[in-house]
């Protein structure tokens, strides 16, 4: 699929997709609070981390990823940071799980990830996910 040989990339890459869909489908139309609430409520405190600003969830099958919902500007937006293999990598989603925007940056302290340009990649391939940067870039013709 898409030239990957890796089998790796499109099954993290589905099961992230799945994760932020439950994630926005379960918690990302709720009040932050609230949201708080429930994820306290369905993850074991190994799994998450709940602040009065942030909530942080890491998935057993996908433990080189956090998903963090922060509920700045009253609208609740989940962002997805690449660990390990995958560290650089971050996949941002609106509430209403219209838009995609992806991004892979060497982290300042250490190395990229030798996987999350990869991963990255496979994302707006397969799922339409776009570069901010990428999109400003061309509508100012650069």
């Amino acid at each position: 699929m898409f030239g990957f040989t890796d089998k790796e990339t499109p099954e993290t890459a589905r099961l992230i997709f799945l994760r932020s869909q439950e994630i926005g489908r379960r918690f990302l139309g709720l009040p932050f609070e609230e949201a708080g609430e429930l994820v306290k409520r369905n993850f074991t405190p190994e799994h998450c981390y709940v602040s009065s600003d942030h909530i942080a969830i890491v998935y057993a099958d996908l433990p080189d990823f956090s998903f963090a919902i922060n509920g700045w500007l009253g609208d609740n937006t989940l962002t997805i940071y690449g660990g390990g293999k995958y560290d650089g990598f971050l996949l941002q989603r609106d509430a209403a799980g219209d838009r995609l925007n992806i991004n892979v940056e060497k982290p300042l302290s250490r190395p990229l990830g030798p996987k999350a340009k990869r991963l990255a990649d496979f994302f707006q391939k397969q799922y339409g996910a776009t570069d901010p940067r990428e999109t400003i870039m061309r509508a100012f013709g650069r």
